[in-house]
């Protein structure tokens, strides 16, 4: 009997330590891939009668007392796979990194529920191909996750974003690694059209920013 519940501790024990990986490795890329397809099936008009919804929202009452945009709010990436859902009314658009193999639909705002499936545009005004276009994302312990990916990228490397519309193509300048207050890296720089892509460090503690530079744009269909 010492034995055969000595045998069930350490198999609890193992589970235990083996869960954080079976989530992140599993689970979640499973209920991910469904989630992603359902939002980068939606078509450009859709996109187009969301970004009218929005703009008109953005001017109600209700949305100045919950704001989108509240960073400080946005807790560390869940591993549970019950709450893997997304607002359709959110989708603005897609990325695409195609040398490290990210793809991931693009919402309005930075809430939890947006960073549990994508990405989040990060000021309420921006807008693809002006300015500084910048979007947040997890970090995640699996490599192929949300913004994981972007800690491999190399100079050069193209960045895509489109609202199935416009294809806006980006070349990455730069990758370094700030404090949480630096704020600055969203600001806008004159005469300079880029994007910023944001995610946590491993540890938590910092930000991880990559930036890159608008190169060209072209329709939607002309994008392979």
């Amino acid at each position: 009997m010492k034995k055969i519940v000595g045998g069930l501790l350490i198999l609890i024990g193992v589970a235990f330590i083996a869960y954080p990986s079976i989530m992140a490795h599993i689970v979640r890329p499973h209920f991910l891939e469904i989630r992603h397809q359902e939002a980068l099936d939606i078509n450009q008009e859709e996109i187009s009668l969301n970004r009218e919804r929005i703009e008109e929202n953005r001017a109600s009452e209700s949305y100045q007392e919950s704001s989108p945009f509240d960073y400080e709010a946005v807790e560390y990436l869940s591993y549970g796979y019950d709450n893997v859902s997304f607002d359709h009314d959110g989708v603005i658009g897609v990325i695409q990194i195609p040398s490290v193999e990210l793809e991931l639909p693009i919402f309005y705002g930075t809430t939890n529920e947006v960073l549990e499936i994508g990405a989040g545009t990060m000021k309420p005004e921006q807008q693809m191909g002006r300015g500084n276009y910048a979007l947040a994302g997890h970090n995640s312990r699996n490599p192929e996750l949300y913004f994981a990916p972007i800690r491999e990228l190399q100079e050069g490397a193209v960045i895509y974003v489109t609202d199935k519309e416009t294809v806006y193509k980006y070349t990455k300048t730069q990758k370094k690694v700030v404090n949480p207050d630096a704020i600055h890296v969203l600001e806008d720089m004159e005469d300079r059209e880029l994007i910023t892509l944001i995610s946590c460090t491993s540890d938590g503690s910092k930000r991880l920013v990559v930036q890159g530079k608008l190169k060209a744009e072209f329709p939607f269909e002309d994008h392979n």
